[in-house]
């Protein structure tokens, strides 16, 4: 899926144009995009959090989100999808916070009535931090997950939190905030809603 002439908000005047690719099928695009996030993650010293290998359940189940300007892309974001085959990104952190033990039992309950995705890898070339690039990224994501289907897109928010909530995510409150991916970080649980009785329902207004 592509848009093309996406209008960009910090700009009336400026078009950027969005591709939407499953990773499995876009080798190239992933390649691109795994290089544009290990640069930007540089100044931060989070280059690991870029894995270096991807199993193909999990690119068959992944959605990658790229903004460009011409040629050149300005950022990303990925979308995962919950099946029986791959769990989320997050899942895999449970393990290491006490606080978060409970997550898998919500996940489950969610997956089976209203389809859950995650939503995270978000990065973006220097020369747009600060601009709202990141906020046109998340909630085209979401949108899409939404469109595919899924009632539900977790994020798993540190310093962009305030992002996420511009877009319509909302905090989990049955979670506390976690020191994540190191000590210097304290991220948390957020949602998005296709339906805002799901929010009410599964405790997230």
């Amino acid at each position: 899926m592509s848009l093309s002439n996406t209008p960009f908000a910090a700009s009336a005047a400026q078009m950027l144009s969005c591709t939407i690719q499953k990773a499995k099928y876009s080798p190239d695009l992933h390649n691109a995009y795994l290089n544009g996030q290990k640069e930007a993650l540089s100044c931060y010293g989070l280059s690991n959090l870029v894995p270096n290998e991807f199993s193909d359940e999990e690119l068959e189940n992944t959605y990658l989100v790229a903004f460009y300007d011409d040629s050149q892309m300005l950022g990303g974001v990925k979308i995962y999808l919950r099946t029986a085959q791959t769990p989320l990104p997050i899942e895999g952190v449970v393990k290491k916070h006490q606080a978060l033990y409970k997550l898998p039992e919500k996940l489950d309950q969610m997956a089976s009535r209203i389809g859950v995705c995650e939503t995270g890898a978000l990065w973006a070339t220097n020369s747009r931090r600060g601009q709202l690039l990141s906020i046109r990224m998340i909630k085209t994501a979401s949108d899409f997950a939404f469109n595919l289907g899924f009632g539900a897109c977790l994020g798993f928010i540190g310093p962009a939190i305030k992002t996420s909530l511009r877009v319509g995510y909302v905090r989990d409150n049955s979670f506390s905030p976690v020191v994540y991916p190191d000590d210097r970080f304290l991220s948390q649980i957020v949602w998005r809603f296709k339906e805002e009785q799901w929010a009410k329902e599964y405790g997230a207004l």
